[in-house]
């Protein structure tokens, strides 16, 4: 029987593991899914006896059906045959010459003097010995490879790839950790499909739930957007146009839109609901001019190949000539994109990157490990709060608004300070 597999080799794929699974298992895949491609899967059975044959014969199945010629690595436990003229030396004579003389004098005592001698005890004792012998042959050092570094022959740089960014910081090191923490190898080459699997779907959870983190009700009574979340984006609007595609990453306006030029206008472009657009166009269907009011609305994808929510931004009225307008929205991240990454450096990372890690220990905890309230959770909160301290102290505004005793004279925000006035009863404010 196999005792462990390696995985398909080639120019175009990665080397991984290929897990035994048992062989019922892989006959219901076979029945839901029948694939072809690069194995990922693999099951022993006996054969069916042959005549003439001497011993049982195994065979082993892959899933998914190999689409073309793989070469495999794997160790097997040996069935040894009998000592003949062409075989003449038993495995293991070399370290082990004493013990199997035991083991034949004790079957002869056994056998033919029907009674447990002196060479039944000095079997047990050279078995010990042995035993010893083949584990310090065998053992290591090490549980697994720490992953290896590339570098640049020529210049002795570090080369780009799946670590790009800072140290710790790419989507590979989050991935690492993970898989650490739930006993697999600390170099992920080592990890069976499978594995990865699972490391994947701890890390997107956790992720994603870093990046749309619980509320915490003793800090503020609503989820905290993170800021480094909220981009700026500008939209240039068309003549007689009033829909437009919000970015493939949107989630949501933070605030007004704004003209990006005082020649286009002052003030803010409200951002409304949808319905309130509506009722507005009933009245005037046909009223054009400078947007006033802004609203988005969810868009049907048209592309049957991928499912994702899209998005557009309707302006009222509708515009009648070119104007470019600026908004801040929230960036809806996509870690993971099927089996590969869409990104390589994780949102909120070096800075974050305890507070990520303790949220994806904190799910396989929950998931894998089936812990409710476990070490994990507490270490996630912990994190979670100083993350959300550092941010909302870090991005917190100088400039307050209107200073109307001009307590700032002086200062380089003086100018400011009426950028936006109002005129009540014949008094400036």
């Amino acid at each position: 029987a196999a005792a462990g597999v390696g995985g398909p080799s080639g120019e175009a794929l990665d080397k991984y593991l290929i897990p035994i699974i048992p062989e019922v298992q892989m006959r219901a895949m076979y029945a839901a899914n029948p694939i072809t491609g690069p194995p990922k899967f693999v099951a022993v059975r006996p054969k069916l006896l042959e005549p003439n044959t001497e011993g049982q014969r195994f065979e082993v199945l892959f899933y998914p059906v190999p689409d073309q010629a793989y070469t495999l690595d794997y160790r097997y436990n040996r069935i040894w045959v009998k000592l003949s003229t062409t075989n003449k030396y038993p495995a293991g004579a070399a370290y082990h010459g004493e013990l199997i003389l035991q083991s034949c004098l004790r079957m002869v005592e056994q056998r033919i003097k029907g009674k447990r001698g002196p060479h039944h005890e000095l079997f047990l004792e050279m078995l010990g010995a042995s035993q010893q012998i083949d584990a310090k042959h065998k053992a290591v050092t090490r549980r697994s490879a720490w992953p290896v570094k590339e570098y640049d022959p020529n210049t002795d740089a570090l080369l780009a790839g799946k670590a790009d960014g800072p140290p710790g910081s790419s989507i590979e090191s989050i991935r690492r950790d993970v898989g650490i923490y739930l006993g697999f190898p600390a170099n992920p080459d080592e990890w069976s499909y499978d594995q990865e699997g699972m490391v994947d779907t701890i890390s997107q959870s956790g992720i994603d739930q870093f990046h749309m983190p619980p509320i915490i009700p003793e800090l503020k009574s609503e989820m905290h957007v993170w800021s480094f979340m909220l981009p700026i984006a500008t939209l240039t609007t068309v003549a007689d146009t009033e829909d437009y595609d919000a970015p493939s990453d949107f989630d949501g306006i933070q605030g007004d839109m704004t003209y990006q030029s005082s020649n286009e206008g002052y003030g803010s472009v409200p951002v409304v609901g949808e319905e309130q657009i509506r009722r507005l166009k009933q009245h005037n269907p046909i009223q054009t001019g400078k947007p006033q009011l802004a609203c988005t609305f969810a868009d049907i994808d048209t592309d049957p190949g991928y499912q994702q929510n899209v998005y557009k931004i309707r302006l009222y009225p509708k515009p009648d000539a070119e104007y470019v307008l600026e908004y801040k929205y929230r960036i809806l991240a996509d870690t993971f994109g099927g089996r590969g990454y869409t990104q390589s450096v994780a949102l909120g990372v070096p800075v974050h990157r305890l507070t990520i890690l303790a949220s994806c220990f904190y799910i396989a905890e929950t998931q894998i490990k089936l812990i409710v309230d476990g070490p994990m959770k507490r270490l996630f909160f912990e994190r979670l709060k100083a993350s959300i301290s550092h941010d909302s102290t870090l991005h917190r505004p100088e400039y307050l608004g209107y200073n109307g005793d001009n307590s700032g004279a002086g200062t380089p925000w003086r100018d400011f300070n009426r950028a936006t006035t109002v005129l009540v009863g014949g008094i400036q404010y």
